[in-house]
């Protein structure tokens, strides 16, 4: 997993100093993604960012995907032109995990130095074990 969204972070220039609307939704997005698994801190070394500057995109990521709007009496929830913007990498991403085995998850995981290695680990199919040790409520 992190192999391929290191791919899409070169292949779009995620990492380089664009504030481009469409590139800050794509990063905003990404950012979302990782934040399961990885750190603030290691997050924004990937896109050559500091850790505040991934908070920013996760808030704001939060904000646009809680909007809701009323058209013709039918709700929409998200921002429509956040949703746009992201919905390739949305597709891609939905990809990737249904191509995976279904008792198989791909969990990044932080070696001793800091560094980030891809890791398979077995979860069971319906029970909550196995949880990641990085998750969202992990201190930083």
């Amino acid at each position: 997993m992190l192999d391929q969204i290191k791919e899409w972070i070169k292949r779009d220039g995620l990492d380089g100093p664009s504030q481009r609307i469409d590139v800050v939704y794509k990063r905003d997005y990404l950012f979302s993604i990782l934040r399961d698994h990885m750190t603030l801190q290691q997050i924004g070394k990937l896109f050559n960012r500091h850790h505040s500057v991934v908070i920013h995109g996760l808030k704001q990521h939060e904000k646009f995907m809680s909007e809701t709007y009323d058209y013709n009496g039918v709700e929409i929830k998200g921002n429509l032109s956040y949703l746009a913007v992201i919905k390739e990498y949305r597709k891609e991403y939905d990809n990737l995990l249904s191509n995976s085995d279904e008792h198989q998850q791909a969990v990044l995981r932080v070696t001793g130095d800091g560094s980030i290695e891809n890791q398979e680990w077995q979860i069971a199919a319906d029970s909550g074990a196995g949880e990641s040790p990085y998750s969202k409520g992990c201190a930083q």
